[in-house]
């Protein structure tokens, strides 16, 4: 009868951290990541907002990526990309009390590249290998696998690891490349 008691007495203590999650449903979340896109050394930022749904989180968002893009002169030229992004991820794993949870899915991204958005270099020293020129910049359009891991320290705040395959159309910079982020969550 003690251990019985005990068990009792612990599923109530730890209840509210074991259920946490389990009442997402409906529940709105805004959450920010650094992120780090290869080949190359890229780096941005992203924001977001979404919502859980029973099994999966829809989410909209939008991200800033500085790159920098080798020329055929030897010279580098400064890239801005700026998009916005949107998709369903879908929640195949996750633990009992649903503190981690695996997602998979994917999105949709539009926005726009900037060539040398600091006007660094003259229009003339801008050539690709291909001898085309970069000017201004251009739209992009694009589709962004993605898997991520998200880990609730806190009630409502979670820790975000993720891993995208953007494939960009329409770029001038390339097309398929990866990208991990890091990041916070919360709900709200």
């Amino acid at each position: 009868m003690r251990r019985f008691c005990f068990f009792i007495l612990l599923a109530l203590l730890l209840a509210p951290a074991a259920f946490a999650q389990r009442t997402a449903k409906g529940q709105s979340f805004v959450g920010s990541s650094y992120l780090i896109s290869f080949p190359g050394a890229a780096s941005g930022v992203s924001l977001e907002y979404g919502m859980y749904l029973q099994h999966s989180y829809w989410m909209s968002g939008a991200g800033l990526i500085f790159d920098s893009v080798a020329l055929s002169n030897g010279l580098s030229v400064d890239v801005l990309e700026s998009v916005w992004s949107g998709g369903w991820m879908w929640r195949p794993f996750w633990t009992r009390s649903r503190d981690v949870s695996m997602y998979v899915g994917g999105g949709l991204l539009l926005g726009a590249e900037i060539y040398d958005p600091a006007w660094k270099l003259e229009r003339s020293r801008k050539t690709l290998p291909d001898g085309s020129v970069l000017e201004g910049g251009r739209f992009i359009v694009g589709i962004q696998p993605s898997v991520e891991l998200e880990w609730f320290f806190l009630p409502k705040v979670a820790l975000t690891v993720s891993l995208d395959a953007p494939f960009i159309f329409l770029s001038r910079t390339g097309v398929a490349r990866f990208c991990a982020g890091a990041g916070l969550r919360f709900n709200i």
